[in-house]
Formats: C-alpha cells, structure tokens, sequence
C-alpha cells in the first residue's frame, strides 16, 4: 500500500524534520511531506487515512489495511482505478469526495459504525452498480453518489435522518428507491435527473 496510518504525535515529528529539512514554516508542507511519506493520518485521538497524499496506483484496499481507521478524510481515495474496498468496521466517517471519480468501483458496503457520508464521497463513481447501507448510517451527504450512472436501486436504513440535496443526482439506472419512514430531511432535488 501506498499509504499509512499513524498516531498524530508521529506526524508532528516527520512535520519538524521536514521543516528542519527545508527552513519551511508552512504548517501544512503538503509537498514536501508528500516527497517524505506517501500519506499521513491525523485526528487527534483518532486514526483516520489522510489521503489527500496517497500516490501510486492502488486496485483494492481490504478492512485489514484499514484496522483501526475511524475517517476516511476528503480526497482519500480520489481518480484512484479501485475496483473493490472493504471498509473497516471501526469506520464512523466517509469524507468529501473520499471514493469520488473511482470509475471500476463496483460495489461497496457500508458498515454499521458509519454514521455520514459528507459531500461527494462515491460521486461519479461510474461502475457502482450495488451499495449496501448498514443500520447505524444517519447522514448522506450533498452529491454523495451523483452520476453513479449504472446504479439500479438502494435501500436506505430506518438510521438515516438526513438525505441532502443532489445525493443521487444523475443515477439514471436508478429503479428501486427504499425511504425509511424516520426520514427528517430530504430535498426535492435529492433524486433529480
């Protein structure tokens, strides 16, 4: 894999040798921390794949590689040729636009232990013919699985409170809609063509 998970206090020293390194106080260093390390993780306590810095060509990624990982952060996993993921069950959030542009993705489910899908985390992903969604899931977020094209039905569970506008734009294939009756919010345009 081309990516790695680690403690934030690990993070902060690869942060100073690179500023040592380059006389650099950018608190970010993206670039030059991407040329250190293929990827970092940070959330305080938490681990999360930070995947705004994985690099290489990556096909599948199993809930193994995943252990422990409680936030796939935004872009994680973006324009990446995956043709399957394992989400870890430790897993409690998909970031913006995580799993976006990934056009062999297939299918993918979605642990209990996720409670939101934030903006755009499987958008255009344009083979994602299944998802399956785990009780436990409250949030989907704004353009979450837009222009899943081939997409042919879903079945959300009674956990989920808010559908966001856009969530499912584009699925032109999409036949077969299950809408828990707890719903609190959806918008007009959750299912707009």
């Amino acid at each position: 894999m081309s990516y790695a998970v680690m403690p934030l206090n690990e993070w902060q020293k690869i942060v100073n040798s690179v500023r040592a390194k380059t006389g650099k106080t950018d608190p970010l260093l993206s670039t030059q921390v991407a040329a250190e390390i293929d990827s970092i993780a940070v959330q305080s306590e938490e681990r999360t794949i930070f995947g705004d810095y994985v690099q290489g060509t990556i096909y599948a990624v199993t809930a193994e590689d995943l252990i422990g990982v409680t936030s796939i952060s935004p872009y994680a996993f973006y324009r990446r040729p995956l043709t399957s993921i394992e989400l870890p069950n430790s897993l409690t959030v998909i970031d913006i636009y995580a799993f976006s542009d990934c056009p062999n993705l297939g299918s993918i489910f979605i642990p209990s232990n996720v409670e939101q899908i934030k903006q755009g985390s499987f958008a255009r992903c344009t083979k994602l013919t299944s998802v399956t969604f785990s009780e436990g899931l409250t949030y989907i977020g704004t353009d979450a699985f837009q222009y899943c094209n081939v997409l042919l039905s879903i079945n959300l569970p009674n956990s989920l409170t808010t559908l966001e506008r856009f969530s499912f734009r584009g699925c032109s294939s999409l036949t077969i809609v299950t809408i828990p009756d707890n719903l609190a919010t959806i918008s007009q345009s959750t299912f707009m063509a």
